[in-house]
């Protein structure tokens, strides 16, 4: 009987997930890395410590706001109270103000997330998809909040990209990574099918219902 190894479990060619960043995504503030093992990476710690916020991060990278299945693990059915935005102000819980009922967010006033997950291949290759989205002081409704999606055919890093685009400043960071000069690199400012359908290419997920599929595991 022939041995199992992570060579002959897996065909040659194989892209794996090997790292997840995020900043400024719930209870996460400023930024926070976690490397994947190719053999695997069990994700383990108490009620409320993050697991299902920080898995929640890539959920983010893979499907539209609309459609994300946040910490379904921990929701009523299908239902939950977990949505981009909540995630971006780090809400938690709610209070009484004497006017009514108000949700508590660790961020209230002006607030850009950054998302990050790379890809490695078996030859060494590296795919990073990175979501950018903020939302200004005193909005609090998902369509207020701006999004700009990036690919690259190699690896960036998250401190690069905040450094470059410092609270919204997309032209800053379109000079620093630009396209015409770097083919390697590409931007999506509204149309999240654009995004998904080249990150499928890249990642060579033929079944469009993939991310769904993942979302829902």
């Amino acid at each position: 009987m022939q041995e199992m190894t992570l060579s002959t479990l897996f065909a040659q060619g194989q892209i794996r997930l090997s790292e997840i960043s995020v900043f400024n995504w719930g209870s996460f503030h400023n930024l926070h890395t976690a490397r994947i093992d190719p053999e695997g990476t069990l994700i383990t710690g108490d009620n409320g410590a993050g697991k299902s916020t920080f898995i929640d991060g890539l959920m983010a990278l893979l499907q539209p706001a609309s459609k994300a299945s946040f910490n379904v693990a921990a929701a009523q059915g299908d239902r939950s109270d977990r949505t981009l935005l909540s995630y971006m102000r780090g809400s938690f819980g709610s209070e009484h103000d004497g006017a009514g009922t108000r949700v508590k967010n660790k961020r209230e006033k002006a607030v850009t997330t950054a998302l990050r997950a790379l890809y490695t291949a078996d030859d060494g290759s590296m795919i990073t998809l990175i979501g950018l989205f903020w939302v200004g002081q005193g909005q609090h409704s998902l369509s207020e909040v701006n999004r700009l999606y990036m690919i690259a055919s190699r690896n960036v890093q998250l401190t690069e990209v905040l450094e470059k685009f410092a609270d919204g400043n997309t032209r800053q960071l379109k000079q620093h990574f630009n396209p015409k000069t770097d083919a390697r690199v590409h931007y999506f400012d509204s149309k999240f099918e654009d995004y998904q359908e080249m990150y499928r290419k890249y990642l060579f997920m033929d079944n469009k219902n993939a991310p769904a599929l993942l979302s829902r595991a």
